[in-house]
């Protein structure tokens, strides 16, 4: 069977969570990663065992063999970085929230259509085995027609006003989650 050859694009806490965990896939290898700082992709390579590090995400497109870059940048970032990728022809799992508006989305969307690029917003729930379960039940009609899906996705942060989750520069704020849910509920059914 093939392996896929990961990049991950922005070298944040949540890159590190993302590495650890595709160590454990059978399929992947973390084959390279950009950060806006070399010494930072450096070090992060060297921590993961990473062949490629780069100091620019455009550089990170000019490498051989990536099959799927992942996205760890800041919200306010993503659609810039997965327009980046897609209009490179590289397929995008790009880290929640997955743009900033619905238009944003829309542009991200098209661009993977235009391409023919795999593109998906890396919202870790969808895939869990409660939510098979409960689509089995809704498309089995055991519950009757689904109208209407309301759903929220929260946790509890300390607040910090510079920080990415509350910095409105940084796309922080509620606005991202509900925008980020009506995609996700959308791809339900």
């Amino acid at each position: 069977m093939r392996t896929f050859n990961w990049a991950i694009l922005g070298l944040g806490t949540i890159a590190h969570k993302f590495a650890q965990d595709l160590a454990l896939v059978p399929q992947a290898r973390l084959h390279a990663v950009a950060s806006r700082s070399l010494a930072k992709a450096q070090a992060f390579a060297a921590t993961y065992g990473v062949p490629h590090a780069v100091g620019s995400y455009e550089a990170l497109l000019a490498l051989p063999d990536l099959d799927v870059v992942y996205i760890a940048t800041p919200h306010s970032e993503h659609h810039a970085h997965a327009l980046l990728c897609l209009r490179a022809g590289l397929p995008v799992l790009c880290e929640k929230a997955f743009a900033r508006s619905a238009s944003q989305a829309q542009e991200m969307i098209e661009a993977a259509q235009r391409r023919g690029v795999f593109l998906m917003e890396a919202f870790w729930t969808r895939f869990f085995p409660a939510i098979g379960q409960a689509l089995e039940v809704v498309r089995a009609g055991a519950i009757g027609e689904v109208k209407h899906l309301v759903a929220d996705f929260g946790f509890a942060s300390e607040y910090n006003p510079t920080g990415r989750l509350f910095n409105p520069a940084l796309a922080g704020a509620p606005c991202w989650i509900s925008a980020s849910i009506r995609f996700l509920s959308a791809s339900f059914f």
